[in-house]
């Protein structure tokens, strides 16, 4: 297998030439034997004859006038076409009347057996097929009764046009394999249909449709992208039929809403046969049929296009949650039930196949990758990565469930980022294993891989309860896909707090405070994670109160709120809104704020007590946060750090009004003096906000001893080296008192995974 995304024949199997095989392998013409030797002028013209199999009776010099052709092993992109081979070689005859004498037909060409020879074979010589072309005004009758001739036809790639060798099973120019069985012991039939003459770019199509690019070929139809001049040049699929002169006659049959020439059936693969199927399909994966028209002795099927990003790129769209991702694949997942009820499957899938249409549902793009169920006995397939194993090594086994492989193939290849090449198989068709490669894959989406992309049919979907109501699976795997967008959009939290007294402080007036909860249950996994953390302020004892006040008040208020739900049971009634809980933290922490104030005015209280506050709740991927005073909350992400809040200070008020630079008001003598304190005056203006969070990004709560003596460059490189939370924290505490620890020290991280 190549290793260029764009090789699509990996897998195709690897025979040896047959050009030196001995006749038992090659096919054999059926020629009954006779009980009288046949009248020669009754035998029929172009007769593919193996010589040890004709009677021994037949004399072959009374054969009607032809050339003998020995077959010979001529590569195939040089092997000429037989029938202009033997007419170019041959004398004009046009004159000759029936019955010419031996001596006037023409001579044979080097190393050709003479016919007079054919009957004397030994049986140890091997036997030769032979090819017999009438010269021009030879007229030959019907072979009689006892003589029974196949007929078979030089046999061409689908793919590249070469001529196949007689029992090749694949392409040996470019790799094109044909199912097993569809050798040359099987005789093929020349296609019935007249071959399409494919049209330029530039083309105007009744005088309408302007063809832009070629997209696929599958005889008799070639697929175009154009462009509809008269709707706003929007984009369309053409494919495209040729029809005979005589068709024009008038005679027609009616396909859904359309009537199209006699000729064309809805027999796969021919026009009619998608027209059927798509007018019977209505669903937003599959194109709906615009029009029919006929221009210049061709039909052409007029397709909706989808024009949106292909699934890499949504995939890549930072705009677009995973939610949002996986519910666009499962979505399709139920377009290709519907496409399976109604007959037909895709060879195979692949990332760039899919596209976002007109109303953001993704569609599959190229049609002529559709296959009619019933499977066809031998199709002609090109083995892709993507390609299920049984459309190629057992068509009897193909059925509805049959492009789920192709499925998993695709979000394999999602998950590495790139096509498929060799590299991630073990062997055709049983992929490496993805919790193998990548011990810690999410669980759901190695599910997923494991029960699609598998050669055995059994290990994929449905599960037996499952394949009650849909035996094709596709039904489960869309329910599959909802449920790991659901888990993969909920970040997992790996969080850790430390607080230290610092290098000249006799005591701590920091507090701070945790709770973390993760559940799951019916297929839900749900994280929760609840932080505060409060910088007393007030000098000795009154520090201390202020702080260990404030956690308390917010802890009954949280725990007492529908917020606490996912903390303190199992029910599945909470509703997450984001904006809501921050006008909940909000109302909470002016209430907070009150309660401290009055507090601070009683005998019980100390004046001047305060404390600074940070507040946070992760529910999901999403946090909310409340900010009074100047202690910190930053978020790390995609390699930026991001300070969230504002310092509610004197100095930093005056930075934002222009009256101090920033690197002034980092030396300022009131550079601690807060706006904004919980319990030091009767009302405050809490800061809220709400962060998306991913796999990858951090949440660092501190208070300001940390900010005093670290600055941002190197809070960045923390995170950056830290391989957890815990070990984030520490060091970030040490650094603190290494840098002179002139005030308390306060740390709480969170990293997403």
């Amino acid at each position: 297998m190549s290793s260029q995304p764009q090789h699509e024949h990996a897998f195709a199997p690897m025979h040896s030439s047959a050009s030196s095989e001995s006749a038992e392998s090659l096919p054999t013409a059926a020629v009954a034997p006779a009980a009288s030797v046949p009248d020669a002028s009754a035998l029929p013209i172009a007769t593919v004859l193996e010589r040890s199999a004709m009677p021994a009776e037949l004399d072959p010099a009374n054969l009607p006038v032809a050339e003998i052709v020995g077959q010979q092993a001529v590569p195939s992109k040089n092997r000429p076409d037989l029938k202009s081979h033997l007419e170019a070689s041959l004398p004009d005859t046009a004159s000759l009347p029936t019955g010419v004498p031996e001596q006037n037909r023409p001579a044979m060409s080097p190393g050709e057996t003479p016919a007079s020879e054919v009957g004397g074979l030994s049986e140890a010589a091997p036997a030769t097929s032979v090819l017999m072309e009438p010269t021009q005004g030879t007229c030959l009758a019907t072979a009689p009764a006892n003589v029974t001739v196949a007929e078979t036809a030089v046999r061409n790639c689908p793919s590249c046009g070469s001529v196949l060798s007689a029992d090749s099973q694949f392409c040996s120019d470019c790799g094109y394999a044909l199912p097993e069985g569809a050798g040359g012991d099987v005789p093929m039939a020349a296609p019935a249909w007249q071959e399409a003459a494919a049209l330029p770019s530039g083309t105007l199509v009744a005088n309408r449709y302007e063809i832009a690019s070629e997209i696929s070929r599958r005889p008799p139809t070639i697929r175009y992208r154009a462009v509809d001049r008269q709707n706003g040049q929007r984009s369309v699929v053409l494919v495209q039929q040729a029809v005979t002169a005589t068709s024009s006659d008038g005679s027609s049959v009616c396909i859904g809403r359309f009537r199209l020439p006699a000729e064309i059936s809805t027999q796969w693969p021919e026009l009619g046969w998608e027209i059927a199927l798509l007018e019977q399909i209505h669903h937003p994966a599959w194109p709906r049929v615009l029009d029919v028209v006929q221009d210049n002795h061709a039909v052409f099927l007029v397709e909706e296009a989808a024009e949106g990003p292909d699934l890499w790129s949504v995939f890549d769209d930072p705009h677009l949650s995973m939610i949002q991702r996986f519910e666009l694949l499962a979505q399709f997942c139920e377009g290709m039930k519907v496409l399976v009820h109604a007959g037909a499957i895709p060879e195979y899938l692949k990332p760039e196949l899919l596209r976002q249409g007109s109303a953001g549902q993704l569609m599959l793009t190229d049609l002529s990758l559709l296959v009619p169920l019933p499977y066809p006995a031998q199709p002609h397939l090109a083995t892709t990565p993507y390609t299920p194993p049984e459309l190629i090594l057992n068509p009897t086994e193909v059925d509805g469930q049959s492009p789920l492989y192709s499925f998993g193939a695709l979000l394999y290849a999602l998950y590495l980022g790139h096509e498929l090449t060799e590299s991630d198989f073990e062997r055709p068709w049983i992929p490496k294993s993805l919790v193998f490669r990548f011990p810690d894959a999410h669980p759901a989406y190695a599910r997923l891989i494991m029960k699609t992309f598998v050669r055995e049919k059994e290990h994929r979907f449905p599960t037996d309860e499952a394949a009650r109501s849909d035996p094709t699976g596709w039904d489960e795997l869309a329910r599959a896909l909802r449920h790991t967008g659901r888990q993969l959009s909920i970040v997992r939290l790996d969080a850790a707090g430390w607080s230290n007294i610092g290098k000249l402080r006799s005591n701590n007036e920091d507090a701070f405070a945790l709770w973390h909860s993760t559940q799951g249950f019916e297929e839900r996994l749900g994280e929760t994670f609840f932080a505060v953390l409060c910088d007393g302020m007030g000098g000795y004892e009154a520090g201390e109160v202020a702080a260990a006040m404030a956690i308390e008040l917010i802890r009954q208020r949280v725990l007492q709120s529908d917020y606490a739900k996912p903390l303190l049971t199992t029910s599945n009634q909470f509703s997450w809104d984001a904006e809501a809980c921050r006008r909940f933290l909000f109302d909470m922490l002016r209430e907070v704020n009150q309660q401290m104030y009055q507090f601070s005015r009683s005998p019980q209280g100390k004046r001047g007590m305060g404390c600074t506050c940070e507040l946070l709740i992760i529910h999901g991927n999403q946090a909310v946060l409340a900010h009074v005073g100047d202690s910190r909350a930053y978020h790390y992400s995609d390699g930026h750090l991001r300070q969230l809040t504002r310092d509610q200070t004197l100095v930093n008020r005056l930075v934002e009004l222009g009256q101090l630079t920033p690197e002034e008001a980092e030396h300022h003598p009131r550079k601690n003096e807060l706006q904004q304190a919980l319990g030091a005056q009767p009302f405050v203006e809490p800061q809220t906000l709400s962060v998306v969070l991913k796999p990858g990004d951090w949440l660092l709560v501190c208070s300001d001893g940390l900010t005093n003596h670290v600055d941002h460059a190197t809070l960045t490189e923390m995170l950056q080296r830290a391989d957890s939370a815990e070990m984030c924290a520490r060091r970030l505490i040490n650094l603190a008192n290494a840098y002179g620890g002139s005030d308390n020290t306060t740390v709480i991280t969170i990293r997403c995974q």
